[in-house]
């Protein structure tokens, strides 16, 4: 062990989900795999207002720059396409994380615009469990009746 520690160019720190052992953050700059399927689920597209660009071939941003403190995990950092990714920076556009996963933008005119991602899951709620207008009469449907039940 001692000869493979002293031979390593250097270690990184790797927090995990303590039920799921899912990565949920690293000292390194390149997102994990688990963390780009996060960010890919989440956000489906790019992120910057507009753009439509699948997240599945977007780059991935940090949000807050790693040189400058930003945290390699799913709270810093969003798919941005390769346009929009250089744009950001060259422009001066700025991004902050809000709860949920909504993204503020600020333009370098000092407009602002909120991108939230995709809802995933909808829940409708539960009516009539049984979809059949005729059982709420309490009667039974006519067998016989050919508008009902086609002759075959």
């Amino acid at each position: 062990m001692r000869i493979l520690a002293g031979k390593a160019p250097g270690f990184d720190r790797v927090f995990l989900h303590p039920v799921t052992a899912e990565v949920l953050t690293t000292d390194r700059y390149t997102p994990t795999a688990g963390i780009k399927r996060f960010l890919q689920a989440r956000y489906v597209r790019c992120a910057f207002p507009g753009c439509r660009r699948p997240a599945m071939r977007s780059e991935i941003d940090h949000h807050r720059e790693y040189a400058n403190g930003g945290k390699t995990d799913g709270d810093n950092l969003g798919p941005c396409c390769t346009r929009h990714h250089v744009t950001r920076h060259a422009a001066g556009w700025t991004v902050e994380q809000l709860p949920g996963g909504r993204l503020k933008f600020t333009a370098p005119s000092g407009k602002v615009y909120i991108e939230d991602p995709p809802p995933r899951v909808m829940f409708i709620p539960d009516g009539d469990p049984d979809p059949n207008p005729e059982s709420d009469t309490g009667l039974e449907p006519d067998r016989e009746s050919p508008a009902i039940f086609p002759p075959f």
